[in-house]
Protein backbone atom coordinates (compact mmCIF):
# COMPACT_ATOMS: atom_id res chain seq x y z
CA UNK A 1 0.00 0.00 0.00
CA UNK A 2 3.03 2.30 0.22
CA UNK A 3 3.22 2.32 -3.58
CA UNK A 4 6.04 1.57 -6.01
CA UNK A 5 9.65 2.32 -5.14
CA UNK A 6 10.61 5.75 -6.48
CA UNK A 7 14.31 5.86 -5.56
CA UNK A 8 16.45 6.65 -8.60
CA UNK A 9 20.20 6.09 -8.40
CA UNK A 10 22.16 9.20 -9.32
CA UNK A 11 25.66 8.11 -8.25
CA UNK A 12 27.83 5.53 -9.99
CA UNK A 13 28.39 2.39 -7.84
CA UNK A 14 31.86 2.67 -6.33
CA UNK A 15 32.54 -1.02 -6.90
CA UNK A 16 31.88 -0.68 -10.64
CA UNK A 17 35.61 -0.08 -10.94
CA UNK A 18 36.72 -3.58 -9.95
CA UNK A 19 40.12 -2.41 -8.69
CA UNK A 20 38.24 -0.68 -5.85
CA UNK A 21 37.40 -4.13 -4.47
CA UNK A 22 40.94 -5.45 -4.59
CA UNK A 23 42.19 -4.03 -1.30
CA UNK A 24 39.07 -4.84 0.80
CA UNK A 25 39.06 -8.42 -0.51
CA UNK A 26 42.77 -8.87 0.17
CA UNK A 27 42.43 -7.48 3.71
CA UNK A 28 39.50 -9.80 4.46
CA UNK A 29 41.47 -12.80 3.21
CA UNK A 30 44.53 -11.81 5.23
CA UNK A 31 42.36 -11.43 8.31
CA UNK A 32 40.99 -14.94 7.97
CA UNK A 33 37.58 -13.84 6.74
CA UNK A 34 37.57 -15.83 3.51
CA UNK A 35 33.83 -16.47 3.50
CA UNK A 36 33.05 -12.75 3.86
CA UNK A 37 35.44 -11.99 1.00
CA UNK A 38 33.83 -14.62 -1.22
CA UNK A 39 30.33 -13.40 -0.47
CA UNK A 40 31.29 -9.82 -1.31
CA UNK A 41 32.63 -11.03 -4.64
CA UNK A 42 29.54 -13.16 -5.30
CA UNK A 43 27.24 -10.16 -4.83
CA UNK A 44 29.26 -8.28 -7.43
CA UNK A 45 29.76 -11.14 -9.89
CA UNK A 46 26.15 -12.38 -9.93
CA UNK A 47 24.08 -9.47 -8.58
CA UNK A 48 23.11 -11.41 -5.47
CA UNK A 49 21.72 -10.09 -2.22
CA UNK A 50 23.89 -10.78 0.84
CA UNK A 51 21.52 -13.52 2.04
CA UNK A 52 21.44 -15.17 -1.38
CA UNK A 53 25.24 -15.19 -1.57
CA UNK A 54 25.45 -16.65 1.95
CA UNK A 55 22.99 -19.44 1.25
CA UNK A 56 24.14 -20.37 -2.25
CA UNK A 57 25.11 -23.99 -2.74
CA UNK A 58 28.31 -23.20 -4.62
CA UNK A 59 28.97 -26.82 -5.57
CA UNK A 60 25.57 -27.10 -7.22
CA UNK A 61 25.95 -23.67 -8.85
CA UNK A 62 29.37 -24.61 -10.22
CA UNK A 63 27.88 -27.73 -11.77
CA UNK A 64 25.12 -25.65 -13.39
CA UNK A 65 27.66 -23.11 -14.63
CA UNK A 66 29.77 -25.79 -16.29
CA UNK A 67 26.82 -27.68 -17.79
CA UNK A 68 24.38 -24.89 -18.63
CA UNK A 69 26.32 -21.64 -18.69
CA UNK A 70 24.02 -20.16 -16.04
CA UNK A 71 23.06 -20.65 -12.39
CA UNK A 72 19.65 -20.79 -10.73
CA UNK A 73 19.23 -18.71 -7.55
CA UNK A 74 16.68 -20.31 -5.22
CA UNK A 75 17.94 -19.87 -1.65
CA UNK A 76 17.56 -16.72 0.42
CA UNK A 77 15.54 -14.89 -2.21
CA UNK A 78 13.37 -12.00 -1.10
CA UNK A 79 9.94 -13.15 -0.03
CA UNK A 80 10.89 -16.74 -0.83
CA UNK A 81 10.49 -16.05 -4.55
CA UNK A 82 13.11 -18.64 -5.43
CA UNK A 83 11.08 -21.54 -4.13
CA UNK A 84 9.15 -23.13 -6.94
CA UNK A 85 10.35 -20.52 -9.42
CA UNK A 86 13.39 -20.03 -11.59
CA UNK A 87 15.83 -17.14 -11.50
CA UNK A 88 18.69 -17.81 -13.85
CA UNK A 89 21.84 -15.68 -13.87
CA UNK A 90 24.12 -16.10 -16.91
CA UNK A 91 27.80 -16.99 -16.81
CA UNK A 92 29.48 -14.48 -19.10
CA UNK A 93 33.04 -14.42 -17.72
CA UNK A 94 35.54 -17.06 -16.62
CA UNK A 95 36.01 -15.05 -13.41
CA UNK A 96 32.49 -16.06 -12.36
CA UNK A 97 33.30 -19.76 -12.71
CA UNK A 98 36.60 -19.28 -10.88
CA UNK A 99 34.77 -17.60 -8.02
CA UNK A 100 32.25 -20.44 -7.77
CA UNK A 101 35.16 -22.89 -7.72
CA UNK A 102 36.71 -21.08 -4.74
CA UNK A 103 33.37 -20.98 -2.94
CA UNK A 104 32.78 -24.70 -3.61
CA UNK A 105 36.23 -25.50 -2.20
CA UNK A 106 35.45 -23.60 1.01
CA UNK A 107 32.08 -25.33 1.21
CA UNK A 108 33.86 -28.70 0.91
CA UNK A 109 36.32 -27.79 3.64
CA UNK A 110 33.50 -26.81 5.99
CA UNK A 111 31.38 -29.82 4.93
CA UNK A 112 28.47 -27.41 4.50
CA UNK A 113 25.61 -26.80 2.08
CA UNK A 114 26.37 -23.10 1.83
CA UNK A 115 28.89 -20.47 2.97
CA UNK A 116 27.52 -19.89 6.47
CA UNK A 117 29.85 -21.30 9.18
CA UNK A 118 28.35 -24.29 10.95
CA UNK A 119 28.74 -22.62 14.36
CA UNK A 120 26.63 -19.58 13.46
CA UNK A 121 22.97 -18.96 12.78
CA UNK A 122 22.14 -16.81 9.76
CA UNK A 123 21.54 -13.77 11.99
CA UNK A 124 24.85 -14.26 13.78
CA UNK A 125 26.63 -14.70 10.47
CA UNK A 126 25.00 -11.60 8.96
CA UNK A 127 25.98 -9.44 11.93
CA UNK A 128 29.53 -10.80 11.89
CA UNK A 129 29.96 -10.32 8.13
CA UNK A 130 28.51 -6.80 8.10
CA UNK A 131 30.77 -5.82 11.00
CA UNK A 132 33.88 -7.13 9.24
CA UNK A 133 32.87 -5.40 6.01
CA UNK A 134 32.38 -2.06 7.78
CA UNK A 135 35.74 -2.33 9.56
CA UNK A 136 37.62 -3.15 6.36
CA UNK A 137 35.85 -0.49 4.31
CA UNK A 138 35.85 2.42 6.76
CA UNK A 139 38.50 4.10 4.61
CA UNK A 140 36.82 3.32 1.29
CA UNK A 141 33.72 4.64 -0.47
CA UNK A 142 32.09 1.20 -0.72
CA UNK A 143 29.33 1.46 1.85
CA UNK A 144 27.68 -1.92 1.63
CA UNK A 145 26.93 -5.07 -0.30
CA UNK A 146 24.11 -3.39 -2.23
CA UNK A 147 26.66 -1.19 -4.01
CA UNK A 148 28.08 -4.32 -5.64
CA UNK A 149 24.64 -5.48 -6.75
CA UNK A 150 24.23 -2.13 -8.49
CA UNK A 151 27.65 -2.54 -10.11
CA UNK A 152 26.53 -5.89 -11.54
CA UNK A 153 23.37 -4.28 -12.93
CA UNK A 154 25.34 -1.48 -14.61
CA UNK A 155 27.75 -3.96 -16.20
CA UNK A 156 24.96 -6.18 -17.48
CA UNK A 157 22.99 -3.19 -18.83
CA UNK A 158 25.96 -2.22 -21.00
CA UNK A 159 26.49 -5.83 -22.11
CA UNK A 160 22.84 -6.12 -23.15
CA UNK A 161 22.35 -2.71 -24.77
CA UNK A 162 25.84 -1.71 -25.86
CA UNK A 163 25.41 1.58 -23.98
CA UNK A 164 26.53 2.64 -20.49
CA UNK A 165 23.86 2.62 -17.79
CA UNK A 166 22.02 5.96 -17.48
CA UNK A 167 23.52 6.56 -14.02
CA UNK A 168 27.00 6.57 -15.58
CA UNK A 169 26.29 9.02 -18.40
CA UNK A 170 23.63 11.09 -16.65
CA UNK A 171 20.96 10.24 -19.23
CA UNK A 172 19.65 7.24 -21.15
CA UNK A 173 21.54 6.67 -24.41
CA UNK A 174 19.89 3.43 -25.55
CA UNK A 175 16.56 3.83 -27.30
CA UNK A 176 13.47 3.34 -25.17
CA UNK A 177 12.65 -0.15 -26.49
CA UNK A 178 16.17 -1.49 -25.93
CA UNK A 179 16.32 0.14 -22.48
CA UNK A 180 13.06 -1.52 -21.49
CA UNK A 181 14.24 -4.90 -22.77
CA UNK A 182 17.39 -4.60 -20.65
CA UNK A 183 15.38 -3.66 -17.57
CA UNK A 184 13.11 -6.68 -18.02
CA UNK A 185 16.12 -9.01 -18.23
CA UNK A 186 17.83 -7.39 -15.25
CA UNK A 187 14.69 -7.43 -13.12
CA UNK A 188 14.63 -11.22 -13.54
CA UNK A 189 18.36 -11.66 -12.90
CA UNK A 190 18.24 -9.49 -9.76
CA UNK A 191 15.16 -11.22 -8.38
CA UNK A 192 12.67 -8.38 -8.85
CA UNK A 193 9.44 -8.72 -10.75
CA UNK A 194 9.03 -5.03 -11.60
CA UNK A 195 11.22 -3.04 -13.96
CA UNK A 196 10.60 0.23 -12.09
CA UNK A 197 12.87 -1.05 -9.31
CA UNK A 198 15.82 -1.01 -11.73
CA UNK A 199 16.04 2.79 -11.45
CA UNK A 200 17.59 2.26 -8.00
CA UNK A 201 20.40 0.26 -9.64
CA UNK A 202 21.09 1.78 -13.06
CA UNK A 203 19.37 5.18 -13.06
CA UNK A 204 16.31 6.65 -14.73
CA UNK A 205 14.80 5.38 -17.97
CA UNK A 206 13.71 8.89 -18.94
Amino acid sequence: WVGNRSNVRTTVPNSLERTALKQPIELLMQGGHRAVALIAQLTCAFGLRFKEASLINAKQALNQANRLGRINITQGTKGGRGKGSERWVPITRSAQTNLLTQAAELQDQEKAKNLIPANKSYIQWRDHAYYQWRIINKETAINGFHDMRAAYACERYQAITGFPAPVITGARQADKTLDTQARVILSQELGHNRIDVLAAYIGSSQ
